[in-house]
């Protein structure tokens, strides 16, 4: 087992590099939604600058993975440990790390940020319309993935739809895994199996008029439920929990080259993804990379030091807080003549007030908004996991793969 040993001795299982995965992609999300914001607000001036991360949709997908990867070895752990799953722990868990951000998020979107557009007096296609009674109820119920099926998205809250997919995943996945404890992996395959019919019958039926645009659109709904994504992550904890021969075959040196080789080709000339008969394959190589650089101890890549910890660490607040930033920083400049500006220094100032602020925002909604959900958290752990408490570092113990 992947632990690292806490200041007060407990062991605690830890992946060096998760957070610096993160981090990278939380700010790939974030760049992604600047230079669309730049459009739909009017702002002509092009980006200047080389793609260096994975676009947005790519990124979200890495998340995904990464949830079920953790999530799913966190539930293996336990069940080692205690024989079962405590689904109410797991649950009173997932609600004091998510819940406050999110409907503060939506508090936000729904009081403050109409409020500030009315006063700018904005006008364009991208001014936030009054959010419907429907959508609201959608919101409020954690189930932001399905407004844009059902009723219209605020600008504000486009991010949250792979929130709604998470824990609508976290509500199914603890209970599945507690009653199957013993046949976990023919669970995570037959979700696999089962999303990929489902594609299938919702592709067979998009134009199909003998069906009613409601139905299409709740099929739609549970097609773009990413729960595949996440099972690859969960097939990807069951084969390093297990320590499967597998392991072997991906601690290579040639797969993980051939990884990092898909990652950076990826970066450069792809775009694909966002479907859910694609994305599934873009998940494979994703889990690979995270495997290697977070249980792999002769992994190529390192993404463990205190500053993609920390960065790591705001990656929530980061992804949830940066529309409403990015928003309102590009939004102030439509009443600022920038058609003289260099190409260059425009985008070096947006960036550089869009990236500043979410960060400081992720910070201060860590430390004086989060935290104390954080600390009440760690009462309804049963394994401990993560850095200890007020560390930024930490020196893990790798068991390597024999």
């Amino acid at each position: 087992m992947i632990t690292s040993k806490s200041t007060a001795g407990e062991n605690r299982i830890y992946f060096p590099g998760l957070n610096g995965i993160r981090a990278l992609a939380a700010i790939s999300v974030l760049l992604t939604h600047i230079d669309e914001f730049k459009w739909r607000l009017n702002l002509e001036i092009q980006p200047m600058f080389p793609k260096v991360l994975l676009n947005g949709i790519n990124a979200v997908l890495i998340f995904f993975v990464l949830s079920g990867f953790l999530i799913t070895y966190l539930l293996l752990s336990e069940i080692h440990k205690t024989g079962t799953v405590s689904v109410r722990k797991f649950y009173a868990r997932r609600i004091l790390r998510i819940w406050p951000v999110y409907y503060l998020l939506i508090f936000l979107g729904l009081t403050i940020f109409p409020l500030i557009i009315q006063a700018s007096h904005f006008e364009g296609d991208f001014v936030p319309q009054p959010t419907p009674p429907i959508s609201i109820l959608l919101y409020m119920v954690l189930l932001p993935n399905a407004v844009t099926f059902f009723s219209a998205a605020s600008p504000a809250f486009q991010q949250l739809w792979t929130i709604g997919i998470e824990e609508q995943f976290y509500l199914l996945w603890p209970a599945l895994s507690k009653l199957f404890a013993k046949r976990i992996l023919l669970v995570i395959i037959g979700v696999i199996v089962f999303k990929i019919l489902l594609n299938q019958y919702q592709l067979s039926i998009v134009v199909d008029s003998n069906y009613s645009q409601t139905y299409r659109n709740v099929i739609a709904f549970l097609n773009n439920l990413r729960f595949e994504n996440m099972a690859v992550g969960a097939l990807g904890a069951y084969v390093l929990f297990y320590k499967h021969w597998l392991l072997k075959i991906i601690f290579h040196p040639i797969v993980e080259k051939l990884t990092l080789a898909f990652m950076i080709y990826n970066i450069l000339f792809l775009n694909g993804g966002d479907y859910p008969s694609d994305n599934l394959l873009y998940c494979i190589p994703y889990i690979l990379f995270i495997l290697n650089v977070s249980s792999n101890p002769n992994s190529m890549v390192k993404l463990e030091n205190r500053f993609w910890n920390w960065l790591g660490t705001l990656s929530y607040g980061i992804y949830m807080y940066h529309l409403l930033v990015a928003y309102l920083v590009l939004l102030a400049f439509n009443y600022i003549d920038v058609r003289q500006w260099n190409n260059i220094i425009f985008n070096v100032v947006i960036y550089a007030l869009i990236i500043g602020l979410t960060i400081a925002a992720a910070q201060v909604s860590h430390r004086w908004f989060e935290a104390p959900f954080l600390r009440l958290k760690s009462r309804f752990s049963v394994v401990k996991s993560g850095l200890p408490e007020n560390a930024l570092e930490a020196a893990p113990v790798i068991q390597s793969v024999s």
